[in-house]
């Protein structure tokens, strides 16, 4: 399954964001189908940016 293949890199890059204070939350629905990262952004160009560059919309395997 490709998401398996896909989370350790997602992860990674979640947890570099949180380590640079860029992410306020994050939570995997109840049933796993995926989740939901609440950005800190100081601009709606960066919380773009944050969104856009996550490892599973970068391979199209969430949206």
């Amino acid at each position: 399954m490709k998401n398996k293949e896909v989370c350790p890199p997602h992860i990674e890059y979640l947890d570099e964001r949180n380590q640079k204070g860029k992410v306020f939350e994050s939570r995997l629905f109840a049933d796993s189908s995926g989740g939901l990262v609440f950005y800190i952004a100081e601009t709606f160009e960066e919380a773009l940016s944050l969104a856009e560059n996550v490892s599973h919309d970068a391979d199209n395997v969430q949206t």
